[in-house]
């Protein structure tokens, strides 16, 4: 596989906040969160609100999922947060490890396709994206497209979001040894940007007017079509923990996401608050 210049590993640190002002007694407390690139924005906006009137301080390094879950059994974060459901094989790790791992659901997430503007593929079915990203389909024109070769970009192995891709769309099928890889959300989207022949995946989150979004068999990546399951490429995000170490500023911290006041965050983040959807 082609990794180029996106295999470059990417570490991103996403808030980083001290005492309250005030407070010179004591140091405060620290909260460690590891994890997915696709969670960033909710942790920022979270993490803001959560210190005001706390003596807590909270950093958070994200360089993807499985990093976060390997930070998590190891030690070195008192949360994992994960844009894919922990694998059996990180389970067994946890188990050999003494970790109890404690799974908290916290929103939802679509995951959309998306193409150059110049591009005119506005719908792809799962068959066909299925076939372009394992490369049995290698130009436009077998798509409805122009005549052009596809050229394909993924996310790293260490992504949630590229687990959730490949269950979903390539159900165990080998990637396209050709893509491109891109660490990141931000950096798949920069890629499809500039480049009218590729064809990649973002959360939906991150979409902004520098690509198209295509729907997936005729249905459009909205918001409405993620509470309502209707939507084919959808998944849950999650915070996990080490219930042997659960601290009680951990704890005040993960029930503040799943209060009315974090779900509202969730929500003005781009993602689809967990009870919504649960409701639904």
């Amino acid at each position: 596989m082609n990794r180029g210049t996106g295999f470059i590993a990417v570490i991103i640190t996403c808030v980083v906040f001290g005492c309250v002002p005030g407070c010179t007694s004591r140091a405060p407390e620290t909260i460690v969160i590891h994890g997915s690139t696709t969670i960033e924005p909710i942790t920022r906006k979270i993490a803001e609100s959560f210190m005001k009137n706390r003596t807590v301080a909270v950093t958070a390094t994200c360089n993807g999922s499985h990093d976060g879950i390997r930070a998590l059994i190891s030690g070195s974060c008192d949360i994992a947060d994960s844009s894919s459901k922990i694998s059996i094989a990180e389970m067994d790790a946890a188990r050999k490890s003494g970790v109890d791992i404690k799974e908290f659901p916290f929103a939802r997430d679509l995951v959309v396709p998306i193409v150059h503007h110049d591009n005119p593929v506005r719908n792809l079915t799962k068959a066909q994206l299925r076939d372009i990203f394992t490369g049995t389909v290698r130009n436009w024109n077998e798509v409805g497209g122009t005549g052009s070769v596809i050229n394909v970009v993924i996310r790293n192995d260490n992504s949630g979001t590229h687990d959730v891709w490949n269950r979903i769309i390539l159900g165990g099928r080998k990637e396209f040894s050709g893509a491109v890889v891109q660490p990141t959300n931000s950096s798949v989207l920069a890629y499809v940007a500039a480049d009218k022949n590729a064809v990649g995946y973002v959360s939906y989150a991150f979409l902004n007017s520098d690509v198209n979004p295509v729907s997936v068999d005729g249905i459009q990546a909205e918001v409405r079509n993620g509470s309502k399951r209707d939507y084919p490429v959808s998944r849950t995000l999650y915070m996990y923990v080490n219930k042997k170490k659960l601290t009680p500023a951990t704890r005040e911290f993960i029930v503040f996401i799943l209060s009315n006041e974090g779900q509202r965050i969730v929500r003005e983040s781009g993602f689809i608050p967990i009870s919504d959807f649960s409701r639904d």
